[in-house]
């Protein structure tokens, strides 16, 4: 059982900066967090509560000056979100859309996303406020839809109506937009924007959709795009904050640690296909590989199950590293693969294979984010992780750029796909906040470290955004000292949006998230003032940042 830390005083003398900054940036950010999540007016709840359990799927009603959030750049149409989850966008050709004239985002719905955050919230202790429970519970149930048989996956089904098979896909992209985009992409034209887009997708995603235009096994049609299988990597990270939020003393439904099970049965062995996107792993690896779907069962056989993406499976390190977290936070280090998993792990370290080992995850800090998250907070601590963490904790200090911001010394980690580094400076952030003093102390690297660490939260700090979204603040009257400091903040803070993921091709899809990168900030903000690299606690057992407690 996690324990409120009650010798904050002890902690905060290790540290330079401000303490009264850093309560400020992390109630903000609980305050925006809070307004942002997608919520359903009781009237229109399908449960029919006081307050929206969540998972519902709602029209979304636009906020005060901030209507584009919930309308899409494709015909501006209306959107619809699922209760519980944050917002986040699917840019399409983010790189090239000057030269397509054709900026287009639309809103999605993923579990990624709302596992990520909730992640984040498990630290907070919000002393009773009614601000991160009530966040939280909503944020639990709306995963549970992503449920597809035995594991969970990406998209959401979409409703009945739209197609005649029982299809996922993103919700509000219009598929027969879509279908039309198909065809004229695989006809004869010469048309020269045509031409463009052709160019930026390849000839290999071009190969795929010219095959799921014409097959006709593929009877879903423009649909199997995006009717991808339940994968590894969704299915780790529900269950991860499943068991997380579980351990804590509030009535939870037990994890569905069963659907790991599944992770087990798709592994990187005895395969005929690979993925061209797999060389740097160098042939079998005993690694899990990200769909889990049988590759030699028919392409187009089981719309209901779904269709591997260019009809190949492949194995990705950002996925693998969140396979290892699931199963060691649920004692299942003695799986089948656990060790493949492992070792596949400290070799795209050690060979410096990150992040382009991550074909899904372009953002360059999101490898070293979640293989010391399976290592810190999962419990990954095999001598052959921990080794990989150090060599990591080298290249991270090397990685870091120093600078001055707003008249501190701050320090930052790059991103080749983004302008703002707030999203790769809190990863990182966190990430050295996992390795822990000791670590660093062992390579006789502290100085480094500590000036590394400090200069990224100085770095975060001065990044802050003042927001709107606090609209929806606890209520002061309730009595606690935590609602009284979340009720000061009329505004919360907010971060600038950054890419996370993408559909592994390239610039094609790029997802950002104002509401993701925000919460990143808050773990790092959080697990700094926890102390969280002086100690060794893993995730469960160790304190939360009790918001009462921190305004003393």
């Amino acid at each position: 059982m996690r324990e409120p830390l009650d010798n904050l005083t002890a902690v905060r003398a290790e540290r330079s900066i401000r303490h009264q900054a850093l309560v400020d940036a992390t109630a903000g950010a609980i305050i925006y967090l809070r307004g942002a999540q997608i919520q359903v007016p009781r009237e229109r709840c399908l449960h029919h509560s006081e307050e929206c359990a969540g998972g519902c799927r709602i029209p979304l009603d636009p906020l005060p000056g901030r209507a584009a959030l919930y309308r899409s750049r494709l015909l501006g149409s209306r959107v619809q979100g699922i209760c519980g989850e944050w917002p986040n966008f699917i840019h399409f050709f983010p790189n090239h859309r000057r030269s397509l004239s054709l900026p287009i985002f639309v809103q999605d719905s993923n579990p990624f996303v709302t596992a990520s955050i909730v992640h984040a919230l498990l630290l907070i202790d919000d002393g009773g406020a009614g601000a991160v429970e009530p966040m939280l519970a909503r944020a639990m149930r709306s995963m549970t839809i992503y449920k597809r048989g035995a594991a969970y996956g990406f998209w959401p089904p979409l409703p009945p109506g739209l197609s005649d098979y029982p299809v996922v896909g993103p919700p509000n992209l219009p598929i027969r937009l879509v279908d039309r985009a198909a065809g004229a992409l695989i006809s004869r034209s010469s048309n020269s924007w045509l031409a463009k887009l052709r160019s930026f997708l390849g000839s290999t995603v071009m190969d795929w959709v010219r095959l799921c235009s014409t097959s006709p096994e593929n009877l879903p049609g423009a649909y199997t795009f995006f009717n991808v299988p339940n994968d590894a990597d969704d299915t780790s990270v529900i269950v991860a904050a499943q068991t997380l939020y579980a351990r804590a003393p509030r009535e939870a439904p037990p994890s569905d640690a069963a659907a790991l099970r599944h992770l087990i049965l798709h592994r990187d062995v005895n395969r005929v296909n690979e993925d061209n996107r797999n060389t740097w792993k160098r042939g079998e690896s005993g690694a899990y590989l990200t769909w889990l779907r049988d590759e030699d069962a028919p392409l187009y056989g089981d719309p209901a199950g779904g269709v591997v993406p260019l009809g190949v499976n492949n194995v990705d390190a950002v996925t693998n590293a969140n396979c290892l977290f699931a199963l060691a936070v649920n004692d299942m280090k003695n799986a089948p693969g656990y060790t493949d998993c492992e070792t596949l792990l400290s070799r795209v370290v050690r060979e410096r294979r990150w992040p382009a080992a991550g074909i899904y995850y372009p953002q360059r800090m999101m490898f070293p984010y979640c293989a010391s998250r399976a290592y810190r907070d999962g419990g990954a601590r095999s001598p052959v992780m921990t080794a990989a963490m150090g060599t990591l904790l080298l290249d991270l200090l090397e990685m870091q750029e120093p600078g001055e911001l707003q008249g501190e010394r701050v320090a930052s980690f790059p991103d080749d796909n983004d302008q703002s580094r707030d999203l790769s400076t809190a990863l990182g952030c966190t990430t050295l906040l996992n390795m822990g003093r000791r670590m660093a102390r062992e390579m006789e690297l502290t100085a480094r470290f500590e000036e590394c660490l400090e200069g990224c939260i100085r770095y975060l700090l001065c990044r802050r955004r003042h927001s709107m979204e606090g609209g929806r603040g606890p209520d002061p009257q309730s009595g606690t000292a935590a609602a009284g400091i979340l009720h000061a903040r009329q505004e919360g803070f907010c971060w600038d949006e950054g890419v996370f993921f993408s559909g592994g091709f390239g610039d094609m899809t790029h997802w950002r998230s104002k509401a993701f990168t925000t919460a990143m900030v808050l773990e790092a903000l959080a697990k700094y003032q926890l102390g969280y690299d002086l100690h060794a606690a893993p995730f469960h057992e160790g304190p939360r940042l009790r918001i009462a407690e921190a305004k003393r």
